[in-house]
């Protein structure tokens, strides 16, 4: 009886770690999105204007391919409305995961941003985590609409972005 008591036990440390764990992220994320009680986001990325995207994978140095990076959640700055702070899922864990994590603003105008953010990769199965990277604008974002790597994204009314799921409307 004594040893299945143990399994017994086991078992539940096991699944209270778990949902610990998935607590503990999932408030992780949600501050990253959302904000936190203070401005821990990287200081803005100056970035300059460029004329052409380039949206397909691009074959960089010894089977590194570039690619864009997955956009979790989209915020304006809390200090500076002129930041596009995204959270981005980065690849971790292993030599070969990720390297080069950058952003820029493609174009600019009164109604809308493009902008592109990538990272370079050599493999697959890595752990994934949450990491912010941001571009300032020339202007404060306002209602301004997104297009980030070919997605687009609107003000929600909680003041964030929200990715437009078949439509912005």
């Amino acid at each position: 009886m004594a040893g299945r008591d143990i399994r017994v036990a086991y078992a539940g440390a096991v699944a209270a770690t778990t949902v610990i764990g998935l607590l503990s992220f999932s408030v992780f994320v949600l501050a990253q999105v959302f904000g936190g009680s203070e401005d821990d986001s990287p200081p803005p990325v100056a970035v300059q204007p460029v004329v052409t995207p380039s949206t397909t994978p691009a074959s960089t140095t010894a089977g590194w391919v570039e690619k864009p990076a997955t956009i979790v959640g989209v915020r304006v700055g809390k200090k500076n409305p002129r930041a596009l702070v995204m959270v981005v899922a980065l690849p971790v864990g292993a030599p070969g995961c990720a390297r080069g994590l950058d952003t820029r603003i493609v174009t600019e105008t009164d109604t809308g941003l493009t902008v592109e953010t990538r990272l370079s990769t050599m493999r697959s199965g890595c752990d994934v985590v949450s990491r912010t990277i941001a571009a300032t604008a020339r202007e404060p974002l306002g209602d301004r609409r997104l297009v980030i790597n070919g997605e687009a994204w609107t003000r929600n009314a909680k003041g964030g972005y929200r990715r437009c799921t078949p439509t912005c409307e």
